[in-house]
């Protein structure tokens, strides 16, 4: 749950698949409607990516973890990820993604 101030945001729902090893989200808005996915896939060379889609089940963004490359990997702790959206959007989806990105990060990735 993302708070700003009294009012709530947005509500991120887990639900685990494939024997708990990925999970895919369900971003809520404050009323507890789903108002964007986030559905996992494992992409080629390293990089780990969730599509996001909206209500209607089209597909409208991507975050990723971006593989650096093994040297970046091993000598440090930093990692690159990637958020991709409309900017059409309304802004409280998009405040919506950045959250569940850093729940992504801390859990996820």
């Amino acid at each position: 749950m993302l708070c700003l101030g009294p009012d709530i945001v947005c509500y991120v729902e887990e639900h685990s698949q494939h024997c708990n090893r990925y999970t895919d989200f369900e971003l809520k808005d404050d009323t507890g409607t789903t108002v964007l996915k986030l559905v996992h896939e494992i992409g080629s060379g390293g990089s780990y990516s969730y599509d996001v889609f909206d209500a209607n089940g089209e597909v409208v963004g991507r975050i990723s973890k971006i593989w650096s490359g093994l040297d970046v990997v091993d000598s440090s702790l930093a990692y690159s990820y990637g958020v991709n959206f409309p900017m059409e959007i309304p802004a409280k989806q998009k405040v919506m993604l950045l959250t569940a990105l850093f729940v992504l990060v801390s859990s996820r990735f």
